[in-house]
C-alpha cells in the first residue's frame, strides 16, 4: 500500500530533512540530546495531529496525504533512537513518549497517564508554586512535586537560553520542514504536470 502512496516519499523527505538538521549533524552529546528532544516533540505533535484527523472522521488519511504515515514516523523514531545509542545519551522523555505510542502500547491513555496535564505543566513558568500549579492544571500537589523533581533529575541541562530558546528553536525547525504548510492538493497538481 505504501508503494502506491505518492505522499510516502514526500513525508519521508520531510522527516529526513528534520533528522538531518537535528541528530544527523550532532557532533557532541549535548547537541545529540538537544536534537533528539526536538525530534521527539515533532513526533508527538505529528502523532496528536494524526489522532485529531482520525477523530474528525477522516478515512484513508495516510493514503490521501492528510497525515504522515505511521510507518514513516516509526522508522524515523528508531533512527533517532539509534543516534542516541551512538552518542551514548539517554533518550529524552519526549522521544520516549513518542516511541511508546508508536509501539502500540495503549494501556497508558491520556486519562491515566495525565499526558495533557503534564503537557500543560511543561508550558507553565518555572517560578509558579506547587499549589498554584496544581490548582491551575487540576492535579494533586504531590504530582506537581514529582514532575518538578523529574525535571531536576535529567542528566543533561536544559536548553542554553532556557525554555523560550527551546520553543523558538522548535518553531524554527517546523518552519524549515514546511510541515505546517504542506497541502496534499498542491503536490497532486505538481505531480500531474
Amino acid at each position: 500500500m505504501e508503494k502506491n502512496n505518492p505522499y510516502f516519499e514526500i513525508y519521508d523527505e520531510i522527516f529526513f530533512f528534520l533528522w538531518d538538521v537535528t541528530t544527523g549533524i550532532a557532533v557532541s552529546k549535548r547537541e545529540a540530546y538537544k536534537g533528539a528532544r526536538l525530534y521527539g516533540e515533532f513526533l508527538l505533535s505529528e502523532i496528536s495531529r494524526y489522532e485529531q484527523v482520525k477523530k474528525e472522521g477522516g478515512h484513508a488519511i495516510e493514503r490521501h496525504g492528510l497525515v504522515a504515515p505511521m510507518s514513516i514516523m516509526t522508522a524515523w523514531a528508531f533512527n533517532v533512537l539509534e543516534d542516541c545509542h551512538e552518542h551514548r545519551i539517554t533518550p529524552p522523555l519526549e522521544l520516549c513518549h513518542a516511541i511508546y505510542y508508536l509501539m502500540g502500547c495503549k494501556h497508558l491513555n491520556p486519562k491515566r497517564g495525565k499526558y495533557k496535564e503534564r503537557e500543560a505543566f511543561s508550558k507553565l513558568s518555572r517560578n509558579v508554586g506547587i499549589r498554584e500549579a496544581s490548582r491551575e492544571i487540576g492535579v494533586n500537589p504531590t504530582t506537581i512535586l514529582r514532575w518538578k523533581s523529574e525535571l531536576k533529575q535529567r542528566h543533561y541541562p536544559e536548553f542554553p537560553g532556557g525554555e523560550d530558546a527551546r520553543v523558538e528553536e522548535y518553531q524554527r525547525l517546523r518552519k524549515m520542514t514546511n510541515v505546517d504548510e504542506f497541502y496534499p492538493m498542491r503536490w497532486r497538481v505538481l505531480r500531474k504536470k
